[in-house]
């Protein structure tokens, strides 16, 4: 009995996370401000919306920690051969949370912390700002975690279609979602523009997440967490 009610948290958790995931994604991004191309007029903005660029990087990290067990749960959905879709993706988009954490406190955190200075000391800081926003040095490994978590995404998306344990368009929403975020991000888009892609991601994961939490009567409740069926023979 204890171990059924672990299993079931355990499922309405994940459940939950994939959907919390996406949509506190797409928050922090609108509530974004506009970034600017140099050091100075970055310190500029951080320091005049303080509690906008605050929240929306707060969003955005508790985002990542969600996508973690939400990764596993729409790992723990894909069936047979696409196991290795969801075991691929969910690897990829586990390893872009942790990398895409460190990303936001590089460029984020750090700069938020500069902004507290007075504006006479702050100037000084702009150089250090602008090889932030470049990500000079080492901090260049954190591109790692926006490309490697969209691209999870879309090989989970990819794995998620056709199963009978979410909604059909469930999978390739998602993969649809990830595949516009990968393009406005290399494209090198605004936060505003990428919220697209997250929402498009949110619809397609919360799509696969509303029969786990048995809201829905049209697909089969997935026991999720219990790991990924074998192919029938």
């Amino acid at each position: 009995m204890t171990e059924d009610r672990i299993q079931a948290v355990t499922r309405f958790g994940r459940a939950l996370a994939m959907i919390g995931a996406p949509l506190l994604l797409a928050v922090g991004l609108v509530v974004h401000p506009l970034e600017k191309q140099t050091g100075a007029e970055q310190l500029r903005v951080v320091a005049d919306e303080a509690t906008a660029w605050d929240l929306a990087h707060c969003l955005i990290l508790v985002s990542m920690v969600l996508f973690l067990p939400a990764a596993t749960g729409l790992r723990d959905l894909t069936r047979g051969r696409a196991g290795w879709l969801g075991l691929i993706g969910g690897a990829l988009v586990a390893v872009g949370a942790v990398f895409f954490g460190a990303l936001v406190g590089v460029e984020a955190l750090a700069t938020s912390a500069f902004a507290t200075l007075p504006a006479d000391q702050r100037e000084a800081l702009a150089p250090g700002v602008q090889a932030l926003i470049d990500l000079k040095g080492a901090a260049s490994v954190t591109l790692l975690g926006p490309l490697a978590i969209v691209v999870g995404l879309a090989v989970l998306g990819a794995g998620l279609w056709g199963t009978r344990s979410t909604p059909r368009w469930a999978g390739p929403v998602t993969l649809a979602g990830a595949l516009i975020l990968l393009i406005l991000f290399l494209a090198e888009a605004s936060t505003r523009a990428l919220t697209v892609g997250a929402v498009v991601v949110l619809v397609g994961m919360a799509g696969a997440a509303i029969p786990v939490l048995g809201w829905g009567g049209g697909a089969e409740r997935a026991p999720i967490g219990s790991g990924p069926r074998p192919a029938a023979r």
